[in-house]
């Protein structure tokens, strides 16, 4: 009986201590407390604001391209939290304003049509010169057709129809008068197709030695008029339109750049000086380009100072 309840009392002894020992490994529970002093409220837990959250909504819609804010920082009414992508904004402002250059210039609507167009998928001209005969077939636009589709029953898109810039002989001076390609406010290296020697011309793409010489041959019997812009090489016949559109990029029919010999001679010793000057009058106010002292290279003609004098 004496070792029955000695052998209850371990048994009950180690379920004590087991008990004992399990409660003190397990992780204490966090439990919120409050404590009051001083009229300030300390306690353990999540704090969350009352404001509502805010909705932006912008008045263009594209891809954002830049966020100005932190989470959790101040702002005030008018300050700029994010930046859109505005590439294809300015893009259309950019057509917007070319359509009115373009009105501006009043250029037949067949010619516009196709200006716009080309612009519009993202495409550049590069000189004025390839409106002329030009063919273009734009992007699909992204409408349907009212008809339906093969597969499924899925409208099919109606693809827009080729344009024509309508600039042929009649068309092409007012086109390369009115028009550029760039922005720059000066084209340096541009060859005078009203003045060149026939071996500066040959030199130039698409041209030979004898189309250089046909070239100075029929422009000495052109008018004025007609010599204002380079389009007379293709309305006269003297290109075909490949070799003109080789060429015309790099020629123009006027000149700002003036080179002048000045000679002075004295009688009856008859001793002379020569002077060379180059004259730019392409900026607003006319300038000296150089000016030298050329009278040991000899007089360019022959001078008889009793024929100069009567």
């Amino acid at each position: 009986m004496t070792k029955l309840v000695c052998l209850l009392a371990g048994m009950g002894l180690v379920t004590f201590l087991g008990f004992t020992i399990d409660a003190q490994s397990r992780a204490p529970v966090d439990r919120p407390t409050v404590e009051l002093g001083k009229g300030m409220i300390f306690a353990s837990g999540r704090v969350e604001g009352t404001t509502p959250e805010i909705e932006l909504r912008p008045r263009l819609a594209d891809r954002i391209a830049d966020v100005l804010v932190c989470e959790g920082q101040t702002v005030n009414e008018g300050d700029v939290l994010l930046q859109v992508c505005d590439k294809q904004y300015r893009h259309e402002v950019e057509l917007a304003a070319a359509a009115l250059e373009l009105a501006e210039a009043q250029l037949d609507a067949q010619t516009v049509s196709l200006i716009l167009a080309y612009r519009a998928d993202g495409n550049k001209f590069t000189h004025p010169v390839e409106l002329l005969g030009m063919r273009y077939q734009p992007k699909s636009s992204g409408r349907t057709a009212r008809g339906r589709g093969r597969r499924g029953g899925r409208p099919s898109p109606r693809a827009p129809a080729e344009l024509r810039s309508g600039v042929d002989g009649s068309r092409l001076d007012t086109v390369l008068d009115r028009l550029t390609a760039t922005s720059a406010s000066r084209l340096l290296g541009l060859v005078n197709v009203n003045t060149a020697a026939a071996k500066v011309l040959a030199a130039l793409p698409g041209l030979d030695e004898a189309l250089a010489a046909r070239i100075v041959e029929a422009r000495s019997g052109l008018a004025p008029e007609d010599r204002a812009t380079p389009a007379w090489l293709y309305t006269q016949g003297v290109l075909d339109a490949e070799a003109f559109k080789s060429a015309a990029p790099l020629l123009t029919a006027r000149s700002f750049q003036y080179r002048l010999r000045c000679v002075g001679f004295g009688r009856p010793v008859g001793r002379f000086r020569i002077v060379e000057a180059a004259l730019d009058l392409a900026g607003k106010t006319p300038r000296i380009s150089y000016l030298r002292d050329i009278t040991r290279l000899g007089l360019p003609f022959a001078l008889d100072v009793d024929v100069e004098e009567r």
